[in-house]
């Protein structure tokens, strides 16, 4: 996949969090890095979760809840 760079952008980013003390910031870049692997795989099989995915408002206030389409 051609955009998989992104996937070791946010890798680095989360090393540099925990190795700075920012847990909070680590563990949300680690539900991007899956975030964004699943929707790059979709993308490349010409689908799209766009309209699946909960607004962060919802991460917000409903934080263990599943979401689903």
């Amino acid at each position: 996949m051609k955009n998989d760079w992104i996937i070791d952008v946010l890798a680095d980013l989360n090393s540099f969090a925990k190795s700075n003390g920012l847990p909070a910031l680590a563990k949300q870049l680690e539900e991007t890095a899956i975030l964004a692997s699943v929707e790059l795989a979709s993308h490349n099989a010409g689908a799209s979760i766009v309209d699946s995915r909960p607004t962060s408002q919802q991460c917000i206030q409903e934080p263990r809840r599943r979401f689903g389409p």
